[in-house]
C-alpha cells in the first residue's frame, strides 16, 4: 500500500471506415507486480533467515567442540582441588589449548612431588622424634633409675642406723629423703611411659 501507485488507465478508440466501433481499455495492475516483488523479497528474507540459523547451529557445534577439551580440564581441576594430585589430562590436538594441558599436567606433577616430599618429610620428624625420645628414656631408665635406687638404699641404711643409735631427728631426716626418692621415681615412671615411641 505504501509503493502503490494510484491506477490509470488509457482508452484507444477502435476505428474502421471512419466510424468508431469501441474503445480499447488499458488498466494498469500495479498490486500485481507488487505482489510479485514482495514474493521474491519475502523468499530471500527467509534464506537469509535460514543460512543464519544454520551458521548459528554450525557455529555452536564447533565451538563446542573445540572448547570440549575444557570441560575435561575443569573436571582435573575439580579432582585436583579434592586433593587427587594424580590427576593428568591429555593435551588435545588444539595448538592453542595443548599448552595450557601440559602446563597442568606439570603443576600437577610438581604437586605430587612436592605432596611426597612433604610425606618423606613428616615421617622423618616423627622418626628424630622416637630417636630423641628414646634416647631420653633410655637415660631416665638407665642413669637415674638406678641413682634413685642408690639414693633409696642409703636412705634405708640410715634410717635404720639413726634408729637404732635412737636419733630421732637423723631417722626423720632419712624418712624424708626416701619420701623425695619415691616422687622421684614415681615421676620418672610416667616421664618413661609418656616418652614410648609414638605409633606412626
Amino acid at each position: 500500500r505504501l509503493v502503490e501507485p494510484s491506477p490509470r488507465e488509457t482508452r484507444i478508440p477502435v476505428r474502421s471506415e471512419g466510424s468508431v466501433h469501441g474503445y480499447v481499455t488499458m488498466t494498469t495492475a500495479p498490486a500485481d507486480e507488487i505482489a510479485e516483488v514482495w514474493k521474491d523479497a519475502a523468499t530471500l528474507v527467509w534464506i537469509a533467515l535460514s543460512a543464519a540459523l544454520l551458521s548459528v547451529v554450525l557455529l555452536s557445534v564447533i565451538v563446542r567442540r573445540a572448547l570440549g577439551p575444557l570441560d575435561t580440564l575443569r573436571a582435573a581441576m575439580l579432582r585436583l582441588r579434592e586433593g587427587d594430585v594424580g590427576s593428568r589430562v591429555v593435551p588435545p590436538a588444539n595448538r592453542d589449548l595443548a599448552p595450557i594441558f601440559t602446563g597442568f599436567n606439570a603443576v600437577t606433577e610438581s604437586l605430587a612431588r612436592a605432596d611426597a616430599e612433604r610425606a618423606r618429610l613428616a615421617r622423618r620428624v616423627v622418626e628424630l622424634g622416637d630417636a630423641e625420645r628414646r634416647a631420653i628414656a633410655m637415660e631416665l631408665h638407665d642413669e637415674f633409675g638406678p641413682c634413685l635406687f642408690g639414693l633409696k638404699v642409703k636412705a634405708s641404711a640410715l634410717q635404720r642406723s639413726a634408729q637404732g643409735l635412737g636419733d630421732a631427728k637423723r631417722a626423720a631426716d632419712a624418712g624424708a629423703i626416701l619420701t623425695i626418692v619415691d616422687q622421684i621415681q614415681a615421676s620418672n615412671a610416667r616421664l618413661l611411659t609418656t616418652l614410648r615411641p609414638m605409633v606412626i
